[in-house]
């Protein structure tokens, strides 16, 4: 979604979850299951000055490449379709990302071009609850 989290960065966030935020959605911590070395956050939070509900994720660069963004963002995507009866969830991401393109793709969003979020020009990508659970 972002840079790489490094260890120290997930304290930070931590305290920012602890503290409320979001309002609406919700953030998870990772971690090894072995209850290693942290591995950063996923989670559903407000889409800057939308209506929308995006689905994001920070890790360290330790777990890119091992499908532990996949499987957490999937988990996530699942929790806000049938749980919180989101509709739609959304993503964005930098256009060169293309390890978060993948992730975006493998659990079902949808490329929908760039648009302006967080002062950058980013890809978009979204998903209607109706297609998330017909698909599944």
């Amino acid at each position: 979604h972002g840079p790489p989290v490094e260890a120290e960065q997930c304290e930070t966030w931590r305290r920012r979850i602890t503290d409320g935020w979001p309002h609406i959605g919700g953030i998870w911590f990772t971690e090894w299951r072995d209850g290693g070395q942290p591995l950063g956050w996923c989670g559903m939070f407000p889409l800057e000055d939308t209506r929308f509900i995006e689905i994001g994720y920070r890790f360290v660069t330790a777990a890119w490449g091992k499908g532990v963004a996949t499987e957490a963002a999937a988990r996530i995507l699942e929790h806000g379709f049938h749980d919180l009866e989101l509709d739609p969830i959304v993503a964005v991401t930098h256009p060169a990302n293309t390890g978060s393109h993948n992730v975006l793709s493998k659990i079902g969003l949808r490329p929908g071009g760039l648009q302006y979020h967080y002062g950058l020009d980013l890809s978009f990508y979204s998903l209607d609850r109706a297609d998330y659970l017909t698909s599944r």
